[in-house]
Formats: C-alpha cells, structure tokens, sequence
C-alpha cells in the first residue's frame, strides 16, 4: 500500500466508490425516445438523406459537415453513411442538449466523426463499423475539420457498451471509458480525455496530444495505494471491456483504469500505452505479443520517464493483472516499461519471452523517480538465445529479504525483496538495479547481510547494481545452478558538465559467481577480509576488474580466486586507481594472458601473495611498495614504477617467464618493520632486469637472483649478493 497525503483537502473515495460511480455514469440521464437522426442540417459539402423504414442512409461527399438537433438510434434501427471512400470524412455534429444514445447500428465506409459536447452513449446492443471513428464529447471547429486538423475541446462522456470496429477508433471526452468491445486488428484505437485533445500523425506514426483537466469522478487507486484524504484524482479513461488492435492508446489527465483486456497480438505483437495522472491495471489483461516478434508495452510513462510523453504519479498493477510482450516461436521478446514520478507497485506478471524456437529475451522496466515497489519477478528469458534485461530504477534502494506488504510514501528508501530479484536471474534473465537521485535521497544501493542474491538455475546472467551514491553489500552474491552470474558493479555519476562525482563501492560478503565474472567501478573500491559477523570472506569469479576512477582507492583484503574459463578473457585480475593496496592472496587459474594487471600506486602487503597462471604487471608511473611473494607459471612479472620492499620477497615466474624492474628498487630504514629485507628473483631460463638502481636510496639487505641473463645497474646492500646466471 501507498500511504501519503498531498494536494488538496478533498476526501478521497474507495475503489469500490468510484466504481458505483463509474458504473451509475452510463445512466446519468433518462434514455431518450429514439428515433434516428433529427433535425439534421447541412453545413457545408454534398449530402443527400433516404429514409427507408428504420434505415437510414446518408449519401456524403467528402468534408461533409452535418449538424443535427439529436442523433440517437433505437435498436432496430440503422444509420448508413455512403461516402466516396475510404479517406473521405464526414463531420456530424449533434447540438440537442442531451447524450447522444446509439443502440442500433452505425455504418459508414469512410471517416465518421460524431461530437456531441453533452457525451456520446453506444449502448449494449449497438454495432458500429466504420472505416474510422471519432466519437467525441466534445467540439471540432469547421476550420480545423476542413483543415485536417483533429483537435477537439471536450465536455462531456464518451462511453461504449456494445461492439465498434473500424480500422481507426477514437474515443475522446472530459471521460472515455469502454465496458464493450473495440476491434482495429491491423489498426489503433485511441480512448483520450482531457479537456482539449489533439490526435494526428507525425513521421508515420500516430500521435496524442492531451491538456488541460479531465473528468470529475473522484477516486482512490486501487491495488495498494490508499492515498489519505486529499490525494484525490478524476477516473477519466476506463477501459473495462476488450480492445482488439494493432495499436492502442489510452491516455488521461486523470487517472486511468484498467480492469478489461488489450489484444495487440499478431505475427509482431503491436503497441500498447495507457497513460494518465494515476494509472492502474486491476485484474487486467495486456498483450503484445507476436508469433515472430514481441511488441511495445508503455504503462504510466516511456523509458526512464525521459522525453515528452506524459508520466504518472502513481502506476498500479494489481497482482490479477498480467502485462505480456513475448516472442512466441522466432523472435526477440518486446519491451514492457512500467513507469511513475511518485511510486511505482508492481504485484502482477510481467514477460517479455524470447521465441521458443530461436531470438533474444527484450526488455522490462519498473521503475519510479521515487519508490518502486515489487513483488512479482519479471521474465525475459529466452530458450534458445541470450536472456533480456529486467532494468529497476527507484531512487534509494535497500535489498532485503521478505521485502513489505506495503510502500510508505513518506520514505525515501525502496525495499526490494531479493527473492525477486533471484527469480529472476534464476530464469537466466538480466537485472539491473538503477538507483537515481531524483527524489529526497543519494540514490544508494545497500544490500542487507541476509539478502543474498543467488541464482540457482538458468543460462547465463548478468546483476547489475548502479549508484548514483554508493553501493554496499553486505549478503553477497552467488550462483549455484545452471550458468554463471556475472555481477557488475558502478558507483558514481558524470554529469553534464565537470567531473566524475565519486561514489563508493563496499563489499563486505562472500562473492561465488560459478563461471560468471566480478566487475566494481567507483571513486574507491574496498573489499574487506571480514563480513559482519566477523567471519571471513572470499572471492571467486572467472576474472575480476576493479577500478578506482579520478585516482581512487582499490583495495583488497580478502582472498581471490579467478578461474579464468570464459572464452575470450585475457587476464585474471585487473585493478586500476591512483591507489592500488593488496592485503590478501590472489590465486588465478587457467589463465591465457595476465594473471593480475595493476594500474597506479600499488601496496602488496606482507599478507598478501599472488599465485598467477597468466603475468603479472604494474604498469603506469605510480611506484610501488611490496612485502609479497609472486608465483607465475611461466610467465613474466613487470614493474614499470619505482619499488620499496616491506618484506622479504620472493618471485618466481616458474623457470620460463621474464622478471623486469623498469626503476630502482629499496629498501626500509633498517628497523622499520623488520628492515632490511631480502629480495630473490628466478627466473630460470628466461632473463631478469633492473633498470634503476638498488640500494642507491636505502639498501636492501641481501638479494638472490637467477637468470639466463641478468643485468643490473648499480647495487648496495647490508648483506650478501647472489647471482646464478649463464651471463652477467
């Protein structure tokens, strides 16, 4: 539930209030006597009427403008407009005071429009086919009909109860709402109400252009928001019946409901948006899908809520609602985008499947410029190709475990509930969690100690968590079936103009991605070798990268294993920023390239050791500070920056890889830490090279090396000098 007041001081009303409403709304007056069209006049343009018994038929030319004193139709009647094609229009408008009330038929092979400022009724029994249907409460001047221009300035209700197709059908008034049926298989249908409304095309598409209020019922949403007194909206757009068609809109100034179905189904599934101050889907129905390709779902906003279309304050789908934009056999999957400013609550199911034969999984958002709120995983799997991506992006973002029954709008954290979250990774379907700083908060990421994301099952996936602020996470990351998971990591924003602003990135939990890989980027990054309760961790991945951006810290406290197994990697470790401190053991296996790659001023502690398979290099200007070991498997070890032993050190490249000093290397003062300290190299048949200095600032106390060829500069150490070596 949503719990916040706002706005005005108006009480609010239960959903089931504003459903009586909307209900009573198709009585609002006494069904008039109906006996056709009336008083009929002709304003402009080529019009002959025949009336034969109960039918009626209108001989049009185009831009025909027709007033009439009422325009209703009684059950066995008919009203039959013959026009000279299909893109002929005919503009009938009805100035009787009253409702207009269609309960008959309606025909017309061309254009039809029908305003009616005092609202428009197609009652239970009537049937409207036409080549195009405007049906609007409201007025089109005669300019801008003779013009092409469909602007239309609303007063009253458009409301359908019985059957209407055309290959265009638009529905528009102060309120718009459909209990019937509305088929446009290849076509659209448009169901807007504002108090001015403009629809036409742009770039070969349709366009809706909305302003001004809506209707007046007021409202409550449902499915969880109880909005305290005074969060009081207008239901101005309903769709409670079926909507057939290629492509549907519904959009509002209002609030906008849901409770029927959208069929945009085909061999590409179409496109659906339903739009409006507070949208809802209760117990809804929406489909986009298609047997070679998914289609387009829009709900309360576009993507990210970026460029112009209109975004929601509050976007509701109840969990009977069911919002697909699949690939049935071929095909990618489609997009879903479930956007709000204020709070977004998702309880129903989302999917957007990649074909079953073959085709990518698409693409699914649920996300607020505020609080997101989400209980059910989205899928955007594919069976026989790469899994889609599943993007959240609330503001403040807490990962939990058993996320709440409710959202608070006075907070300013959402709470996801991390079994979500492993649903759907678990489907091999993409997550990336997107914190933003719109709202009240910093826009960070904070994974609690018993959330731990795991995937247990699926191909292979990808979590992404992206801060604006920091990310901490305190419970880990695993996957224990099926492929991999690959975690990645950002922390951070560049803005417009001026630098990177630094975020920070804390892992305090154990990290085991099962053939999946770790990537961290950040203003610093610190792994620690504790979690919460003290216990130690450690990480396994195939390769990891940690990046320190604008000269931050990198550190790593805790023991690291890369497998190296992924097709194409070519290092173990690679770990950039102005400080680089390594205080724990770094194993890499199978590797094909480098080892561990290190970029800035790197501190390798004497608890710290690197086990390489793949070389090791210390690459940049940045000097260095070792009191480790170095084991390679044949491959070289490289410090290009000036190095300061901690320790007594030893590397090894296994007999066949190539040790280089590009600077001096020293020493400590002797007694600091243990100084001097002794430093032995092998290299077996392969050759070592100093190319500064040793012992020049502080002396070292002895050294060993062994080499095919070793050269050296000048040399000062307390103790003793070894060198095994084919030549010196």
């Amino acid at each position: 539930m949503l719990n916040h007041a706002k706005r005005t001081s108006r009480r609010s009303r239960t959903l089931s209030m504003y459903l009586a409403a909307g209900a009573a709304a198709v009585t609002m007056a006494a069904t008039p006597a109906m006996a056709g069209p009336e008083g009929e006049t002709v304003v402009f343009g080529d019009v002959t009427f025949v009336r034969t018994g109960d039918v009626w038929t209108v001989y049009v030319g185009d831009l025909a403008i027709i007033e009439y004193s009422s325009f209703d139709i009684a059950p066995h009647e008919m009203v039959q407009f013959i026009q000279p094609g299909a893109d002929s229009r005919v503009l009938n408008r009805i100035l009787s005071g009253a409702p207009t009330n269609i309960e008959g038929t309606l025909l017309a092979n061309g254009q039809l429009y029908l305003v009616n400022p005092s609202g428009v009724i197609f009652g239970r029994n009537s049937v409207v086919n036409a080549g195009a249907l405007y049906a609007a409460a409201g007025n089109i001047s005669n300019q801008d009909f003779l013009s092409g221009v469909n602007r239309f300035t609303n007063t009253g209700a458009v409301e359908n109860f019985g059957t209407i197709e055309g290959d265009l059908v638009s529905l528009v008034g102060s309120t718009v709402a459909n209990h019937g049926a509305i088929r446009a298989r290849e076509g659209t249908v448009v169901m807007a109400a504002g108090e001015q409304v403009v629809i036409g095309e742009q770039f070969g598409s349709l366009y809706v252009k909305i302003d001004g209020p809506s209707g007046s019922i007021d409202v409550t949403p449902h499915g969880g928001p109880a909005l305290a007194s005074g969060d009081v909206f207008s239901l101005a757009a309903w769709n409670n019946g079926t909507i057939e068609a290629r492509n549907t809109h519904i959009e509002s100034t209002g609030a906008t409901l849901v409770t029927g179905s959208i069929d945009a189904t085909g061999d590409v599934g179409g496109n659906i948006s339903i739009l409006g101050e507070v949208v809802e889907l209760q117990g809804a129905t929406i489909d986009a899908s298609g047997v070679n390709g998914g289609g387009s779902v829009v709900i309360g906003g576009p993507e990210r809520g970026e460029g112009d279309t209109r975004t929601a304050m509050y976007t509701i789908i109840d969990a009977d609602s069911t919002v697909h934009a699949d690939a049935l056999v071929a095909g990618d999957g489609g997009s879903v985008v479930v956007w709000s400013d204020d709070a977004t609550v998702v309880d129903g199911a989302l999917t957007a499947r990649g074909g079953a034969v073959s085709g990518d999984g698409g693409f699914v958002e649920t996300s607020s410029r505020g609080l997101l709120h989400v209980t059910r995983a989205v899928d955007a799997s594919a069976a026989n190709g790469d899994a889609g991506l599943w993007l959240l992006d609330p503001t403040n973002i807490f990962i939990v475990k058993d996320g709440p029954a409710s959202v608070d709008l006075s907070l300013t954290n959402s709470r996801l509930d991390v079994d979500v979250i492993n649903a759907a990774l678990s489907l091999g379907t993409g997550v990336f969690i997107d914190s933003n700083s719109f709202a009240a908060g910093a826009g960070n990421i904070t994974q609690f100690a018993d959330a731990a994301f795991i995937k247990s099952g699926g191909g292979l996936a990808t979590l992404t968590l992206r801060a604006t602020g920091n990310i901490t996470l305190f419970g880990g990351a695993f996957s224990t079936g099926g492929a991999g998971l690959n975690l990645n990591l950002l922390a951070g924003t560049l803005p417009a103009t001026g630098p990177w602003q630094a975020g920070q990135i804390l892992i305090s939990s154990n990290i085991d991605l099962g053939g999946g890989a770790m990537r961290a980027e950040a203003g610093s990054v610190k792994i620690t070798d504790l979690d919460q309760d003290n216990n130690p961790i450690s990480i396994n991945t195939t390769w990891m990268e940690l990046i320190g951006r604008n000269g931050g810290s990198v550190e790593v406290a805790a023991p690291v294993t890369t497998t190296g197994m992924v097709s194409g990697t070519d290092f173990g470790v690679l770990l950039t920023g102005g400080f680089v401190g390594v205080s724990s053991e770094i194993t890499t296996l199978n590797g094909a390239g480098f080892g561990a790659d290190v970029s800035g001023v790197l501190t390798l502690t004497p608890t710290a050791l690197l086990k390489l398979d793949g070389r090791f290099e210390q690459f940049g200007a940045g000097f260095a500070q070792v009191g480790s070991d170095i084991y390679t498997t044949g491959d070289d070890v490289l410090f290009n920056g000036a190095v300061t032993l901690l320790d007594d050190v030893f590397i090894t490249t296994g007999g066949s890889g190539r040790i280089d000093f590009m600077q001096s290397i020293d020493g400590l003062p002797e007694g600091v830490l243990g100084a001097p300290h002794r430093l032995t190299l092998d290299a077996g048949m392969s050759d070592i090279y100093v190319g500064g200095d040793i012992g020049a600032n502080t002396l070292i106390g002895s050294l060993g090396f062994t080499g095919r060829n070793i050269t050296v500069q000048s040399v000062e150490t307390f103790g003793s000098q070894t060198y095994r070596t084919d030549t010196l």
